[in-house]
């Protein structure tokens, strides 16, 4: 039987038709802050976790649009990946943008990237408790 910690709180394959649409909202906007802030903040500690992020989101919807033969693998593949991230990255991500929110210039974009993370997290099922 497997670990708790290895199971990811929603079936990904029963969710995938009406997650993947707000995976796609969520990534048009971070790839509208991306393409805003990359100048400014590249070089920033915090832009490598919302980068990380925001390859996270583009991968996770490529996983579960998979309509191949190898659709139950690719399911497969996105569920080990919710596992990394509710295990170690939304935590991460969590952290450096809590830690951005502190600059008072850049409150607006860090309070945006909390709400975008906090929306991930609730469409994966993944809570603080975890």
């Amino acid at each position: 039987m497997p670990q708790t910690s290895q199971i990811p709180a929603i079936d990904l394959q029963q969710q995938a038709p009406t997650l993947i649409p707000r995976l796609r909202n969520l990534e048009e906007l971070l790839a509208t802050l991306h393409s805003r802030s990359r100048n400014q903040h590249s070089r920033s500690a915090w832009y490598t976790h919302f980068a990380s992020f925001r390859k996270s989101v583009s991968r996770l919807i490529l996983l579960l649009s998979s309509n191949g033969v190898n659709k139950e693998e690719e399911t497969e593949r996105a569920r080990q990946m919710v596992v990394v991230l509710r295990d170690h990255s939304v935590e991460e991500w969590y952290l450096a943008f809590t830690h951005l929110t502190a600059d008072g210039q850049f409150a607006a974009l860090a309070v945006t990237l909390l709400a975008a993370l906090a929306e991930f997290a609730g469409m994966l099922g993944i809570s603080r408790d975890d």
